[in-house]
């Protein structure tokens, strides 16, 4: 494989070729239980710094790691009934990265919209099989594409949703399972052009 062709296949940051069809798909954030004893978890997916929390209602978000207003990390924020404020200003942010709320601004100017400018970048993101899936870019309307536990995969065959501790090892190994069956590792490699590139089967 040539220095071209590498880096093709392994650079997944936003406007690469790889990154854009990696975005396409779900993709595993962390485990559900992760969350329990902290609810907020710094994570970095396809070259991307974000922050991963489950609010008080339940609401999991994925949004931009850092505060529009300062940059202070988010991770180190304050988790509340609905969304995640930053522990800097206390400015606080929904699921969709909509600023909801300004104590000071909103305070000093009731009248101000100034929060209504400020979205931050997040993505859509579900517990299932005991993760986090998280969706970095749009879904392609797949034929076959169905929903496993009320929620979107990209796969075109029905797959069983395991149970107990090893249930989220196990969806993802079925999951890649049927993406290799059903072709779409296949044609991922060929639109990068890559020559002489296989697949390893998963360890057992």
């Amino acid at each position: 494989m040539d220095e071209g062709t590498n880096r093709t296949l392994t650079q997944t940051g936003a406007g690469t070729p790889m990154g854009g069809l990696l975005r396409r798909y779900w993709h595993p954030v962390a485990a559900v239980a992760e969350l329990d004893d902290h609810p907020v978890k710094a994570v970095r997916l396809l070259g991307e710094d974000l922050a991963l929390y489950r609010d008080r209602a339940g609401t999991y978000g994925l949004i931009d790691r850092h505060c529009a207003h300062r940059r202070a990390d988010l991770t180190c924020g304050i988790v509340e009934g609905e969304g995640l404020r930053c522990g800097y200003h206390g400015w606080r942010y929904d699921h969709t990265g909509r600023c909801v709320e300004q104590p000071y601004e909103d305070t000093a100017e009731p009248g101000s919209r100034s929060k209504e400018r400020i979205l931050l970048k997040a993505y859509k993101v579900e517990a299932l099989a005991g993760l986090t899936q998280g969706l970095l870019g749009l879904a392609p309307k797949l034929a076959g594409s169905r929903l496993v536990d009320g929620r979107f995969m990209g796969v075109q065959q029905s797959i069983a949703v395991p149970k107990g501790k090893d249930a989220g090892l196990l969806f993802l190994r079925g999951v890649v399972e049927e993406a290799k069956r059903s072709g779409l590792v296949a044609r991922a490699i060929e639109r990068t052009g890559a020559k002489g590139v296989s697949v390893a089967p998963l360890a057992r």
